[in-house]
């Protein structure tokens, strides 16, 4: 399990495609997919609170991190090349270093319609060169913000705590199940796929008073 703390810069002295083309680069790319839904789910977090000065949402509007829901967007794309992407998919360190060190891109500077192509996705178009000055604009992200990460020791306890500060990155396996709304069984399958959690829903069985044959599973977060 990985853990992506978030947090805000102090002040400086100056100054949703095609299915089959679509699970392909979502395969690919899941890492970065998975990691910026931990980051903008923080950030959305501390907007819809109220822990960020107005000065700082001011700022990510003027440089367009905001749709046109007004919901905070980051471009998956961008951060899928600058972190080094392969055919083979990519690590967690990889891609959060890079949003350390090359800052992150509103999505509608860097964004991909998949509707509007045929096929709906192409590895080189996908992964082409991104422009200087849009390198030089994701860099002002870190002018607002500090990003570091650590590891959380698997654990129900640890995992819970760490759930109250921001949402958690993890590899999983795509045991039977996934993708629909039944609980998904635990599968000898290797842990390939990188995806947010933001909630734990414990389960548990008991006997029925009515039937000891039958067993229900209330559930509790």
């Amino acid at each position: 399990f990985c853990f992506f703390l978030l947090r805000r810069r102090p002040p400086r002295s100056t100054q949703s495609r095609s299915s089959a083309a679509s699970d392909v680069y979502k395969r690919q790319a899941c890492v970065t997919f998975s990691a910026l839904n931990c980051l903008e789910s923080q950030i959305r977090g501390h907007i819809a609170y109220q822990r960020l000065p107005q000065k700082t949402i001011k700022a990510l509007k003027d440089f367009g991190y905001f749709n046109d829901r007004l919901e905070f967007n980051l471009s998956d794309r961008f951060t899928a090349k600058m972190s080094g992407t392969t055919r083979q998919g990519n690590y967690f360190v990889n891609v959060w270093d890079s949003i350390r060190k090359h800052g992150v891109l509103p999505e509608a500077d860097w964004p991909y319609p998949r509707d509007q192509r045929t096929p709906a996705f192409d590895w080189d178009d996908y992964y082409k060169e991104i422009p200087q000055e849009l390198k030089d604009k994701a860099l002002k992200f870190l002018d607002l913000f500090e990003v570091k990460y650590e590891w959380v020791i698997p654990t129900l306890h640890d995992i819970s705590y760490h759930l109250y500060q921001a949402p958690i990155q993890i590899a999983a396996p795509t045991c039977t199940g996934w993708n629909t709304a039944r609980p998904v069984e635990a599968c000898t399958m290797k842990a390939y796929h990188a995806t947010m959690v933001y909630g734990i829903c414990l389960l548990y069985t008991s006997p029925s008073p009515r039937d000891r044959t039958r067993y229900r599973m209330p559930s509790s977060a």
